[in-house]
């Protein structure tokens, strides 16, 4: 963790040229500050910090809030959420469904996946990709007859989440997903960000 303290924008650029994972922190007001950790290369989430009980305006308070998680400390809030986060995103940044090209556009992922149908009919293609527009959040796109269904995996320090489930490992969420593929119709999603044919 860069511990220096910078803004959001600034962050982001001192993060560019550093690995996945790494994340520094900026103060946003009296009782709150972000952390901000590089997902992949230009994907950035930004995780806001509540503080209370602050003995002054200088002090950073003894507690400190990620929604109603409490910490004791930026270097508990980094080694137990920001750390955990990074590692369960690397487990799907290295996934071989993974496609860093697609940057979370259905669009883009009904191409790859259109292809692929082509290429053998009788299997259900799905990739996986980061989304830019909701960082933190992964794209799980797949074609099971005709249609591209896009559905969100989100990644938490406990695991991911996807379809109201908690899953610890990537490989048990696939493996999950392989046998419900073919029962799409059940999920409901934000697909703000998808451009393609949705469920």
């Amino acid at each position: 963790m860069n511990s220096e303290n910078q803004s959001s924008p600034e962050a982001q650029k001192l993060l560019k040229n550093l690995k996945r994972g790494e994340a520094v922190f900026s103060g946003n007001s009296n009782d709150r500050f972000t952390f901000t950790w590089k997902v992949t290369d230009d994907i950035y989430q930004h995780v806001e910090v509540t503080e209370t009980d602050k003995p002054n305006y200088y002090t950073m308070g003894r507690s400190l809030w990620i929604g109603t998680k409490k910490f004791e400390s930026p270097n508990q809030i980094m080694a137990t959420h920001i750390n955990a986060m990074a590692y369960n995103a690397e487990e799907i940044l290295e996934s071989k469904y993974y496609r860093s090209e697609v940057l979370g556009s259905g669009g883009k992922a009904e191409q790859v996946l259109r292809k692929q149908k082509e290429e053998n009919p009788g299997r259900i293609p799905f990739i996986i990709s980061a989304s830019k527009k909701y960082p933190g959040k992964f794209l799980l796109s797949y074609v099971p007859l005709f249609l591209c269904y896009h559905e969100y995996v989100t990644v938490t320090p406990e695991g991911f989440e996807y379809r109201n489930q908690l899953f610890k490992k990537f490989k048990s969420l696939i493996r999950w997903f392989k046998n419900h593929a073919r029962n799409p119709n059940s999920v409901t999603y934000d697909t703000s960000d998808v451009t393609c044919s949705t469920a």
